[in-house]
């Protein structure tokens, strides 16, 4: 749906950090195996940043990246529980936290998983249940759609840096041009950063739906 896009704009800056999702190197999951490693989008085979994330815990990820001279934090993990975990962490240190949304259109959503020949049925029935889950147990977000930042990237961006009230500059959206550290998430975004495919260096207009 685009969040890891998303996230890599928002961390691009001198006091910006982009997590990624941090989420699965404190849940790894026995059957994906990158999950246990230690690889950010700098192609840091051993990232010294999320091998101390790791050692001080979930707890203490954000005051962690604070303490590093950080202002402005984003964190694209799709899994709702985590969110639910760290609200509750936020609210206790009294950070500022803003929830944000970005969805694709059923239809362009379906046809992202056609073209991979997925189950039609059960891809539906799985964005509902995300969606509806997500607002019901993290109400009121901030609500972009990926077309809109698919096909002007600067106007939503812009847009969306004064809602959460941090900096916004012309070459935010350009985000390959910085370094990030950012663990998991879309590989198609990682490849930007190491320079195996540049035919992703700019965000594409999303394919029509069927």
């Amino acid at each position: 749906s685009g969040s890891t896009m998303l996230d890599v704009i928002l961390g691009h800056g001198e006091d910006c950090f982009a997590c990624g999702e941090p989420y699965a190197l404190f849940r790894p999951k026995p059957w994906r195996p990158h999950q246990y490693q230690f690889i950010c989008a700098y192609n840091d085979q051993n990232c010294r940043i999320w091998q101390e994330a790791k050692r001080k815990g979930p707890n203490q990820l954000y005051e962690y990246i604070y303490s590093l001279g950080y202002k402005h934090i984003s964190d694209s993990s799709k899994n709702i529980s985590w969110f639910m975990q760290q609200s509750k962490i936020i609210k206790k240190k009294d950070y500022t936290c803003k929830k944000v949304l970005i969805y694709k259109h059923p239809a362009e959503y379906l046809y992202s998983h056609y073209k991979r020949k997925k189950i039609m049925f059960l891809q539906r029935h799985k964005w509902y249940r995300y969606y509806s889950n997500f607002l019901k147990k993290l109400p009121d977000p901030i609500i972009i759609s990926y077309k809109d930042l698919a096909i002007k990237p600067e106007k939503t961006i812009k847009s969306l840096c004064k809602e959460l009230e941090m900096p916004y500059y012309n070459t935010k959206t350009r985000f390959w041009e910085g370094v990030s550290h950012h663990i998991f998430g879309a590989s198609s975004v990682r490849m930007q950063y190491i320079g195996k495919d540049l035919s992703l260096i700019h965000i594409s207009e999303p394919t029509r739906p069927l």
